[in-house]
């Protein structure tokens, strides 16, 4: 009888120990299966997941006459923002649209101006934060956008120097890196190319060179391809350059004086368009990222 007894106390303790397991399996489930979302607004966002919607969030459409700015900070110190556009429906034209900046403000450089997907958006900016403005107008109204939040680990940096490099995804800089002046009397060549039939752009957030100082752009995999610039005695920022072959060659000389910031740039790979195939995809500079010539 003892033993009998003391057999179904364990019995009945174990089974008590199951349940609580049991219950603590489910709360952990339901804890990673949940998402933050995050609606348009003026807020300042830091997250590394979730879901960012427009101010109508997931089952509304947007308000008229909105105007709002969200910056968003990877909450993992040196890695960048990454967000996969799952679905935008917006009025479009100059009605409603939204911008992209590649940095913490709005006067950070423009990824793009908006009224079709994005498509997939990665910060580049040594913070890694991307900041958002959105414009509606006072009549019509669409759903909106969702977009998946994500952060992902920097891209490669590489300074100018002689040689090739195949990559869709990297910083690029003159030999002064991003906080120094490039030097007197150089003479460097590079190549980058996708690796792939994709076209190489590569967006300069600035770019400093001084009189007498070129920097030749080539569009293919040597100076034997077609000249699409020689960029001297110029400055500007948010310009960008599309090949039309999967190769771009940079060559930059410098005399013995006069050696100023240089560049900063973000190597993309991208599909070419009938809009842009030759080497004068872009017939003049300098010319703004909008998101909108030749499908880029």
């Amino acid at each position: 009888m003892f033993v009998s007894n003391y057999n179904n106390m364990i019995m009945n303790q174990q089974i008590k120990i199951t349940k609580v397991l049991f219950l603590f399996l489910l709360l952990v489930l339901a804890v990673n299966g949940y998402s933050q979302t995050y609606n348009m607004s003026n807020s300042p966002i830091t997250t590394c997941s979730g879901t960012f919607y427009d101010a109508g969030g997931s089952g509304s459409d947007y308000a008229v006459t909105t105007d709002y700015v969200q910056t968003f900070t990877p909450s993992t110190a040196g890695n960048m923002l990454q967000f996969v556009f799952t679905s935008f429906s917006v009025e479009g034209g100059t009605y409603d649209y939204l911008i992209i900046y590649d940095g913490p403000t709005t006067g950070s450089p423009v990824i793009g101006t908006f009224t079709t997907n994005p498509g997939t958006i990665t910060a580049t900016n040594p913070t890694g934060q991307i900041t958002f403005a959105w414009f509606s107008d006072g009549t019509v109204t669409y759903p909106g956008w969702a977009a998946t939040i994500s952060c992902v680990a920097p891209p490669p940096t590489y300074l100018i120097t002689n040689g090739n490099q195949t990559t869709c995804s990297a910083l690029i800089y003159d030999s002064g890196g991003s906080s120094g002046n490039y030097g007197n009397n150089q003479n460097l060549t590079v190549t980058y190319c996708s690796g792939t039939s994709d076209a190489i752009k590569i967006l300069f957030s600035s770019i400093d060179i001084s009189n007498n100082d070129h920097l030749y752009v080539y569009d293919g995999n040597s100076t034997a391809a077609p000249l699409m610039y020689d960029l001297t005695n110029y400055s500007a920022t948010n310009v960008f350059l599309v090949s039309s072959t999967p190769c771009i060659t940079l060559v930059f000389t410098s005399n013995n004086s006069g050696n100023n910031t240089g560049w900063a740039g973000t190597i993309s790979c991208v599909t070419p368009t009938a809009n842009c195939v030759n080497a004068e995809v872009i017939p003049s500079l300098p010319f703004s990222d909008s998101g909108t010539t030749c499908g880029y």
